[in-house]
């Protein structure tokens, strides 16, 4: 899994859960978002648990093909400075 691919994956997942807050919740997006999130990760543990699904390979496959430190040095914390940059200039104008 590359940096590219977990950053698509999270931001579809965040434009789902606004599509659905502006259809059915009409709350702040960042509210919506992260209450979203919490419920997924909740299904995700009760699935978990209950061995709906077979988690824990999927979960340790996925975290031995990940390369945290480009994950973190070269996606997030990029993404994170680009975000903040363009933060200090909508404030600024």
């Amino acid at each position: 899994m590359t940096v590219y691919t977990t950053l698509c994956f999270l931001a579809a997942a965040a434009m789902l859960i606004a599509f659905i807050n502006s259809k059915i919740g009409q709350m702040q997006t960042t509210i919506a978002i992260t209450a979203g999130a919490l419920i997924l990760s909740l299904i995700i543990v009760i699935s978990g648990h209950n061995n709906w699904f077979h988690l824990k390979e999927f979960a340790a496959t996925t975290l031995n093909e990940v390369h945290f430190d480009d994950f973190l040095l070269k996606g997030v914390l990029g993404f994170f400075a680009v975000c903040g940059r363009f933060g200090r200039q909508i404030a600024s104008s």
